[in-house]
């Protein structure tokens, strides 16, 4: 008679527990990278604010934009230097500045696929740990830039060093925190400091009022994670995967020691587990165009897509529209901001009990109706336009780790990697756009609202094609994901 087959073994888990003192240990640590994150991708609001500028000529009658006016001079009142200022970002170089906002969120999107290929190939702490140095040299450096490019370029190489840490760090926490506790860590606690960094913002800048000081002490903060590379382990489950299953062991009897769980389990779970794989057969990978050539794949996968670029596009652009309200700038990016903060609570809860595609409906269905009304708010009334553009960033905080669970459930096992990686960069394309957003104003107040709102509509009514995945299994092939929400035959 044949032997009844083992349960799959988790030697991670297995040894050392769900989420025990180790790993609530290292996501805290690692989660503190979030809040440079979150500064840096959102620092343009305070790098290139809105700003009064008049001709100082003595008839005070010229044009600024003129070629006869002469004398060019800045409301220092609230902000003593700004990149305006300091390199005349004004009139026909004054879209320079969405220009630099665009090549910095394309360095996102160049450090989440650049480090995600290293990562994947070398492991997460190296990456990990280089993205923090990156990000503190070109950060620093940027602060002291004589040059309009040259600061453009070393932004970008702080961008990418930003995207790399998102990647790094999310692949190596994933990896170590277990399934029981992964909403909340992965959920909550991981993403939160990106918000409260958001938050922050208003209040280095108010200290600061100068545009280098500023740029300054968002970067230099990155010198803590230097530490870093004495306290931060690898994935040891990316050692065990390549092969190096002693440098696995180790960590683990380590970590099992940390948890009060018996370290003579780890070795054998992990030699097991390592047996185990080599006798699997793995499924064919498949590649990213293989999503699109059944209709019900097809569908949903540019349905997904399609909700990553409109998350990414309203987030940071609403974000980034607020500093263009009447009142207090600060005031009105740190009420806005602290909004995504439930935002990224509540979904969580919302996943879990509701579901996906509720969760989802509503959170856009916010943006839409708040941007929408907003077009019918008068300027006067800047508490209710803050009110409003606040609420939408909830909803748009809400919508990101929504969007990005629904993306893992929807995409087959044998190509979710390459579903996901395309959906970031859908995200990333958001980001990059959206920087011109505030652009729009020029053809009428009411066209950006308008923007964000028609984009959030739309990605309601694709939401409704998309099938719930709450409590469903995971799609293996692409046949399972053909066949994803269909009706079922009796």
């Amino acid at each position: 008679m044949a032997e009844p087959a083992k349960r799959a073994l988790d030697p991670i888990f297995d040894s050392i527990g769900d989420a025990g003192k180790f790993q609530v240990i290292l996501v805290l640590l690692v989660s503190v990278s979030k809040f440079p994150v979150g500064w840096h991708q959102l620092s343009n609001i305070f790098l290139a604010p809105p700003i009064t500028v008049t001709c100082g000529d003595p008839d005070n009658s010229t044009d600024v934009c003129s070629a006869d006016c002469k004398e060019v001079i800045y409301d220092r009142s609230i902000f003593k230097q700004t990149i305006q200022m300091e390199w005349r970002l004004i009139c026909d170089k004054k879209i320079y500045t969405s220009y630099g906002q665009t090549i910095f969120m394309f360095g996102i999107l160049v450090g989440n696929v650049s480090f995600g290929i290293w990562a994947d190939k070398h492991g997460r702490r190296i990456p990990f740990l280089f993205s923090a140095i990156l990000q503190l040299v070109s950060g620093v450096l940027a602060a002291f830039s004589p040059w309009y490019w040259s600061f453009v370029f070393l932004r970008f190489l702080c961008a990418v060093a930003t995207g790399g840490n998102m990647m790094t760090s999310f692949c190596l926490l994933m990896e170590i925190v277990g399934p029981s506790r992964r909403e909340f860590f992965m959920g909550i606690v991981y993403q939160v400091p990106f918000n409260l960094g958001h938050a922050f913002l208003p209040v280095f800048s108010y200290f600061t009022r100068d545009f280098r000081l500023y740029q300054f002490s968002l970067s230099i903060f990155s010198v803590l994670f230097l530490s870093y590379y004495w306290i931060v382990p690898e994935s040891p489950r990316w050692l065990m995967m390549a092969g190096r299953v002693d440098e696995s062991v180790q960590i683990l009897e380590r970590a099992a020691v940390v948890n009060k769980k018996p370290k003579e389990n780890v070795r054998p779970n992990v030699e097991e587990a390592v047996r185990a794989r080599a006798a699997r057969q793995e499924l064919k990978k498949a590649k990213l165009f293989d999503l699109l050539k059944t209709p019900n794949l097809r569908r949903n996968t540019l349905c997904i897509f399609y909700n990553w670029f409109a998350v990414g596009f309203n987030y940071f652009g609403i974000s980034e529209y607020t500093k263009n309200l009447g009142g207090n700038i600060f005031l009105n990016v740190v009420i806005s901001a602290l909004f995504g903060v439930p935002g990224v609570i509540v979904s969580v809860p919302a996943c879990k009990y509701l579901g996906r595609k509720p969760t989802l409906l509503a959170a856009h269905s916010i943006i839409t109706l708040c941007m929408l009304a907003f077009i019918f708010v008068p300027a006067e009334q800047s508490e209710i336009q803050v009110a409003l553009t606040s609420l939408s960033v909830f909803g748009a905080a809400t919508a990101f780790p929504t969007v990005y669970l629904y993306g893992g459930e929807v995409f087959p096992t044998v190509a979710r990697n390459s579903g996901m990686g395309f959906s970031s960069m859908t995200a990333r394309i958001g980001s990059m756009t959206a920087t011109y957003a505030s652009t729009f104003a020029a053809f009428g107040y009411w066209l950006p609202p308008l923007v964000f709102s028609s984009l959030a509509f739309i990605a309601v009514l694709l939401t409704l094609i998309l099938p719930e995945t709450k409590g469903e299994p995971l799609p293996e092939t692409l046949e399972d994901a053909e066949n994803y929400g269909k009706p079922r035959v009796q």
